[in-house]
């Protein structure tokens, strides 16, 4: 029988333990009802004599490549942190699962700004999915550490040793004038619109 239970982030964890796996799957989703469907799909299957694919070859992993796709595959995450860790993927998946340490962690953020020259901002996107995904294959011991787990403060920011600073690039979007004398000239003529005996402001554009 599946374990399903609330973790302290709110999310829901499946826990689903079998003779025929190599070890216990984990999965985790936003709500009970999800956590609860996965479950009734997964143990259908196995009650059926079929392993899926994916639990079939669930052996530890040996690579960063490896636990970025199992943490993508076996969790509800935002779509941010869906896009990011598909950006790093590319430069992180070779990496062996020992060489996920303190100096890595370190050497990598200095990386992103000597040589790849991201804005602080995106460092810390980076510094903020990666780590995510680390913790939750500690928690489920399939690593020992998370060298992310508490980034030294200002990590982001340039040093004199980085080079020439970057700075994040603020966004200031402004109308354009005749933009919004447009706006303004539809905020002018809203009109009284009947309803069922009542009057109810409306924009221009009609009841």
């Amino acid at each position: 029988m599946a374990t399903i239970r609330q973790r302290k982030t709110g999310n829901w964890e499946v826990v689903i333990r079998r003779s025929v796996l190599p070890k216990a799957h984990y999965a985790t989703f936003d709500t009970d009802a999800e956590a609860t469907a996965y479950a009734r799909r997964i143990e259908a299957m196995l009650d059926q004599g079929t392993i899926p694919q994916a639990l079939q070859t669930e052996g530890k992993p040996k690579t960063f490549g490896e636990l970025i796709s199992r943490y993508m595959a076996g969790n509800s995450i935002s779509s941010l942190d869906h896009e990011v860790l598909g950006t790093v993927r590319p430069e992180l998946e070779s990496i062996p699962i020992t060489g996920i340490h303190i100096a890595w962690a370190r050497e990598w953020v200095i990386k992103m700004k000597r040589e790849r020259r991201l804005a602080p901002g995106t460092i810390r996107k980076r510094v903020g999915a990666v780590p995510r995904c680390l913790e939750w294959h500690v928690q489920h011991d399939e690593i020992a550490i998370n060298p992310l787990r508490q980034p030294p403060r200002g990590y982001a920011n340039y040093a004199p040793a980085d080079g020439e600073s970057r700075k994040d690039v603020e966004r200031d979007r402004r109308l354009h004038p005749d933009k919004e004398v447009r706006i303004r000239l539809v905020l002018a003529r809203d009109v009284d619109c009947p309803s069922e005996g009542s009057n109810h402001r409306l924009s221009a554009g009609g009841c």
